[in-house]
């Protein structure tokens, strides 16, 4: 109900939105200034030494007004060139007429005159003069800016410096003008300043409303897809660390699976979904990919998720989020599940610089979600939960009450151990360096960088060590512009000796770590477990490292005007190398450590290496072409591509070594199975080949930039889907409308911009194993194989008809500003059916396999997304801005069509009793439902629980065919909420997320209290809510039932919770300042990060690993 209710206020807004707006121009009362006019009219015009005579017939054909001049004053066969895109009608005038002719609107009619030399004022006349800088966010001087006294003629430019000295007669209300193709205009008041510094942001047209594509760029105003543009600015404001979390914070769409196992763990790369799950979730666990990632593209070529979760954030230009039909069939094939596209920054144009900047983080555990039991409380509980209860003999009851005693003195003698912080590192340091070096001349630039990123967990000695060096150039010569990028980078990733964390979450307060010599306990008293600590020190590897080296290699010709060819070649190699050692006195091997048989001590201790090299090799071409008629504008990209890869894996592992000094794999006893097959001992390894080719195409078309269309088409071919379906043929149709430019919105002072855009059309996925189409052989490797008697056994069903996963997108979507970009929205609705999804067909056992892969999963998502930001001051001349910002994401996940072996899956499932719900594929539901028997509660009388069958009836017995959908871990609504509030050199950023509508089954409840273990540390919660004597009203079963406690409604929770993702201030030193340290930028910033967590929820959160909070001083320096 509450959403149909939403949908209508949306539907009712946009025409009141029109009725209000319409009611501006039509009546006088708001008269239109000069001023006015000049920064509405827009003008697109681009002129290479054109004379002024066809530029002023463009300008005129554009506006609908008449230039008028004397040819004694003005010479327009003089030549001028101009780029200008979109940008306001002033802007072109000042740039084009210069210091030579000045001009004034009249009525319809632009008069230029010549500048003459300004007459002396009179002496009653005050002068005044005003110096100052003109810088773009970064610090670099901009070039050439406009600098004019509003209503007059008084004007200046800056200088290659961005310098500037402006002399006019003092007035009443002076206004200065600062406006340059490219960036936003900005006026500041003049009240007696004698120096200013002016920052210019880039213009929206080349910012916000280019579309990186990844192919080429693509024009916002007639784009018909759906696409969010995150930029450098952007990432700075949020964090400098990970990307890919940063992009959650900007874009509710794009959704990090939160991994309440791995925590902050700054070695677990995440699970991530763009507007939902289109795959069935089952096949990652067979084919060890992860279906539903989306595609992210760096610089134009397709890398892993883990070389965006590695890259430098400052090295970032732009990230790009590519949704619907129409922004990603382009990408055809790899499109399914959305496109994340990174560019780096480039060198610009300038003097050498040199920028360095330096991160400097600690992190804290956050250990809110546990609520352990103390040393006393736990042995209390222990009683209570019949852990020391009489027996027949009184020897056993000596023996329990003897054990109980021994405990009690533990207790006595002030043994409380505090496990949760034994492997946590209360001075988690870590930090980032990245260094730049960049010259740009006018044909000629070059960037260096490198950076270094010692990223310590909070977990003792896990850690992700990160460095890199990169060489960019750029050379242009006539009408070619060469571009080489060519970078190296080494992570080495150590996870930490010390284990899982909930191991130390279960010890018992009351048992020491050290015997009383000072050693570390191997093995705890009483309960027989291991001490987690020890094997923290025994010389344990647990690491992961790779080196990569990749250079990009870009050539583009400028045909003529409006015509380029790009060519890009790619090429990669990865080279990685996984180790992981126990010595033999790690607790896991208790057993074969202290066995008296020989054979069977020498397994214990194991090696285990991992060596893998990837290599990847991509080209394309793409031709573009640009022309416009009159009012027509048409644009067409179209291109080919063809991508290589291979990769290889080979592992063994090898047993027996008796201490951590032999941690070399010769020293090993015997090797270990590593790999399935016809028997013995033997390495593993596998193979994999993906050969595609691809061409593309699209087509724009506008009609006076209100009316406009996209296609696009792709067809692919790919060596991963069966012989008989290689290729795929993929596209997509747009259409939009500019409302704004109509006659009736285009004076609005209340709707500035408002766009209309709808988009449909066929995209692919392709994230599976590139051999799973293929029936494979295994050589039996016996007797026989040794003796060139070599035998070969069938290993999988292939299936030559399987063909490419396709996703039919629907978008329809709105882009609004208001009050002159005071407030802007966005609006976009989807339904994404995937078809074809790849998916297991059981088989009959006769045929020796179990299943195939075969293309008949449906699964359709659909919602919303919603982004507001609204201005609520904007104070150029006191240097005061405020901004609130929100964003709104809805997403249902539907199974519409599951194979027969999904059937038996959840048969299978059903099977299996534990505590935890099982993932069952039911037709019609919601992929992450949570599925429970309906629980009526707790029996008074008898401790028991009483469950609701699917007749009605009730009963004590839990039966799996009772299970229904209890509730799903998708939430009704997730998105962001923040501000931003900048005074003069300060600037604060705050960011929260929240999540609403959603449900989780608290596991810890059911692990941690009802079905606690009392031999271990248990959730305080234990004391509370228990049945303990008949007539108690309680929420948990008897306290002394030990049995497993099923999936039941009674754990299911509403998931409602709200965070402080980020929090930074910063502080910009200004040119003065500057001056006297020799510096060309200072910039100092705090981040808070994951300050705090508000849920609905009370469980633990990062159970093998912490979640964290981090705290980040970083400096920025221009030299």
């Amino acid at each position: 109900m509450k959403k149909i209710l939403f949908m209508k206020v949306i539907l009712l807004f946009i025409p009141l939105l029109f009725t209000f707006s319409s009611a501006y121009p039509i009546t006088s009362a708001y008269p239109i200034s000069i001023e006015e006019i000049l920064v509405q009219k827009r003008v697109s015009i681009t002129a290479q030494k054109q004379q002024l005579s066809k530029i002023f017939k463009e300008i005129e054909s554009q506006t609908k007004l008449t230039f008028f001049f004397s040819n004694n004053c003005v010479d327009v066969t003089k030549t001028a060139s101009i780029n200008a895109q979109d940008e306001t009608l002033d802007v072109v005038l000042n740039t084009l007429l210069g210091n030579n002719y000045s001009y004034v609107l009249k009525d319809n009619y632009i008069v230029v005159n010549e500048n003459r030399v300004q007459q002396q004022q009179p002496q009653t006349s005050t002068r005044k003069k005003v110096e100052g800088t003109v810088t773009n966010f970064k610090g670099e001087p901009v070039i050439g800016v406009n600098i004019l006294l509003k209503g007059t003629r008084f004007g200046t430019y800056s200088d290659q410096y961005g310098r500037f000295t402006l002399e006019f007669p003092e007035s009443p209300d002076m206004v200065i003008l600062f406006s340059c193709i490219g960036m936003s205009r900005v006026e500041i008041k003049y009240t007696g300043q004698e120096s200013l510094k002016v920052v210019m942001e880039e213009a929206i047209a080349s910012i916000n409303d280019v579309v990186v594509v990844g192919y080429f760029e693509a024009n916002k105003k007639t784009y018909t897809g759906s696409a969010t543009t995150i930029t450098a600015e952007d990432i700075a404001k949020i964090s400098s660390g990970n990307i890919l979390q940063t992009i959650q914070v900007l874009d509710p769409s794009f959704r990090i699976i939160e991994n309440v196992d791995q925590g902050s763990n700054p070695n677990a790369l995440p699970e991530i979904e763009l507007r939902g799950s289109g795959s069935l979730p089952g096949l990652k666990s067979e084919f060890q990919y992860s279906p539903n990632m989306p595609t992210f593209i760096l610089d134009g070529f397709e890398v892993s998720a883990q070389k965006i979760f590695d890259l430098d954030p400052s090295r970032v230009l732009s990230i790009t989020l590519l949704k619907d039909a129409a922004a990603t069939a382009i990408y055809g094939s790899r499109a399914a599940n959305g496109i994340v596209v990174v560019e780096t920054k480039t060198p610009s144009r300038g003097r050498i610089q040199i920028n360095y900047k330096g991160d400097f983080k600690t992190s804290s555990a956050d250990l809110t979600g546990y609520d352990l039991l103390n040393a006393s409380e736990k042995l209390d509980y222990e009683l209570l939960a019949g852990v020391y209860p009489g027996a027949n003999r009184v020897s056993d009851m000596e023996r329990n009450m003897d054990e109980y005693y021994q405990k009690l003195r533990l207790v006595a003698m002030g043994y409380n151990t505090d496990w949760l912080v034994q492997p946590i590192d209360p001075f988690s340091i870590a930090h980032k360096h990245s260094l730049q070096v960049e010259e740009g001349g006018e044909n000629f630039r070059y960037n260096l960088n490198m950076f270094y990123d010692k990223d310590n967990g909070v977990m003792k000695e896990s850690s992700r060590d990160r460095l890199g060096i990169g060489v960019y150039f750029q050379y242009r010569y006539k009408n070619l512009l060469f571009m080489n990028n060519l970078t190296y980078n080494n992570v080495v990733a150590k996870n930490s000796p010390y284990g899982s964390f909930y191991e130390y979450a279960r010890v018992n307060p009351y048992l020491p770590y050290k015997d009383i010599n000072g050693n570390v306990v191997k093995f705890f008293e009483y309960v027989n477990t291991p001490n987690p600590l020890y094997n923290a020190n025994i010389g344990v590897i647990d690491q992961e490292a790779y080196d990569e080296i990749i250079n990009n290699f870009k050539l583009e010709w400028r045909i003529a005007d409006g015509i380029k060819l790009k060519n890009t070649v790619a090429f990669s190699k990865k080279v990685s190398n996984n180790k992981l050692f126990y010595p033999a006195d790690h607790t896991s091997f208790r057993d074969l450590y202290n066995s008296q048989i020989g054979s069977e001590k020498d397994k214990a201790g194991i090696y285990r290496n991992e060596y893998g090299e990837g290599v990847s090799f991509n080209a394309n071409s793409v031709f573009s072409y640009f022309k416009e008629i009159k009012d027509h504008y048409v644009t067409f990209n179209g291109g080919v591509e063809v991508i290589t890869q291979r990769g290889d894996l080979n592992v063994f592992q090898t047993r027996g070594f008796p201490n951590s000094l032999l941690a070399y794999p010769s020293f090993g006893t015997s090797y270990d199975m590593v790999s399935t097959g016809s028997g013995g001992i033997k390495p593993g390894g596998s193979e994999d080949i993906l050969r595609s080719a691809g061409f593309f195409g699209t087509f724009n078309y506008s009609w006076k930039n209100k009316y406009f269309v996209d296609f696009s088409g792709r067809a692919d071919g790919s060596s991963k889907f069966g012989a008989n379906n290689r290729w795929a043929k993929l596209w997509s149709a747009g259409i939009g409308w500019n409302i704004h430019y109509e006659d009736f919105l285009k004076d609005s002072k209340v709707i500035t911009m408002l766009r209309l855009r709808a988009s449909t059309g066929f995209t692919g996925s392709q994230n599976y194993n590139p051999n799973q189409s293929l029936t494979m052989f295994d050589y039996i490797r016996n007797y026989y194989y040794q003796r060139n008697y070599a035998g070969a056994q069938l290993t999988a069903m292939g299936n030559e008809n399987l063909k490419w996963q396709r996703t039919r997108k629907n978008n329809i979507g709105m882009d609004l500003e208001l009050f002159s970009k005071r407030i802007t929205a966005t609006f976009d609705y989807y339904i994404d059916d995937s078809k074809d999804a790849l998916t297991q067909v059981t088989l009959p056992p006769s045929l020796g396999f179990s299943s195939y892969t075969e293309n008949l999963g449906q699964v359709r998502n659909s919602g919303y997304e919603i982004k507001l930001n609204i201005g609520i001051v904007s104070n150029n001349s006191e240097g005061m801005f405020w901004s609130l910002f929100g964003s709104a994401a809805h997403n249902k996940n539907t199974l519409l069509k599951i194979s027969n072996s999904l059937d038996a899956w959840n048969t299978q499932q059903d099977a299996i009793v534990n505590s935890k719900p099982k993932v069952r594929f039911i037709e019609g539901q919601d992929m992450k439902s949570i599925w429970v028997v309906p629980s009526m509660g707790i029996d008074p009388a008898t401790g028991s629980e009483v469950f609701q069958k699917l007749n009605g009836e009730y009963t004590t017995t839990w039966n799996a065919a009772d299970q229904i959908v209890g509730g799903t871990l998708t939430p009704d609504l997730f998105g962001n909420l923040g501000t931003q509030f900048i005074y003069k050199q300060w600037q604060l950023n705050l960011y929260l997320i929240y999540s609403l509508g959603g449900e989780t089954y608290n596991q810890t409840l059911v692990d941690r209290v009802e079905n606690a273990d009392p031999n271990f540390n248990v959730d305080r919660r234990v004391f509370e809510g228990r049945w303990k004597v008949p007539g108690d009203i309680s929420r948990f079963k008897n306290i002394s039932d030990l049995s497993i406690t099923k999936p039941t409604s009674r754990f299911i929770e509403a998931d409602n919770y709200i965070r402080l993702n980020s929090v930074n201030v910063s502080y910009e030193f200004e040119k003065r300042q500057l001056e006297r340290l020799k510096l060309q930028r200072l910039k100092i910033i705090f981040y808070a990060n994951e300050v705090f967590n508000i849920s609905t929820v009370k469980q633990e959160r990062g159970l093998s690993y912490p979640f964290a909070r981090s705290f980040t001083l970083t400096f920025q320096i221009g030299i």
